[in-house]
């Protein structure tokens, strides 16, 4: 659950980025998780009463995340191992109770078995891997997009929005309903690539 925008420090607007082809890819951005309930009701505090879940837990976690420079397309694999143990260790729950499997080195699978054999599977979707930073481009980022900085209420860093935080809020997810003892009916997958940028 978030409000996003992207900045780009070419733009005179701190909530606007150009789209355009050339530009996209140089374009820092950010991502903010504390939007409203309906009712009015802060997301930390909907959260904490029901998951034990905070705004800047999650913002954390993503601040952690957005450290590895998981450039899909240099073959150092370091930072795929540091970003593995890395989820493993901020969500426990998660790497305890669901299988998990290691494909082509670097993507991650996540298999969360049901109860029921008859049921649909359902698969949840996300990428570890960013594109690189042209070298000339870095300058205009606001923060450096390697920190993971979180500057009043937004987390910068390449990954910020693609994709790293779908990852962290899936695994979030999961990770809540585990703690509350949740069992599915239907079996899960959680699938998380890590070449995406130059695969698909």
């Amino acid at each position: 659950i978030g409000r996003h925008a992207d900045s780009c420090a070419a733009s005179e607007s701190r909530n606007h980025c150009s789209t355009s082809p050339g530009a996209r890819r140089d374009c820092p951005a950010r991502s903010v998780f504390r939007a409203p309930r309906p009712n009015g009701t802060p997301l930390a505090s909907f959260c904490t009463a029901m998951w034990n879940v905070t705004d800047m837990s999650v913002a954390e976690h993503l601040s952690g995340a957005l450290r590895f420079p998981t450039v899909s397309s240099l073959a150092d694999g370091d930072a795929f191992d540091g970003m593995h143990q890395y989820l493993e260790r901020t969500s426990p729950r998660v790497h305890q109770r669901l299988r998990r499997s290691i494909v082509g080195k670097r993507s991650l699978h996540y298999e969360w078995a049901g109860s029921r054999s008859d049921e649909s599977h359902v698969v949840l979707m996300g990428h570890i891997d960013v594109v690189p930073i042209p070298p000339d481009t870095e300058s205009r980022w606001s923060h450096s997009p390697w920190s993971g900085a979180i500057d009043q209420g937004f987390v910068y860093g390449r990954g910020a929005l693609d994709d790293k935080s779908a990852v962290v809020a899936i695994l979030e997810a999961v990770e809540a309903l585990l703690e509350r003892g949740y069992e599915p009916s239907r079996t899960f997958h959680l699938a998380f690539g890590a070449d995406e940028e130059i695969g698909g």
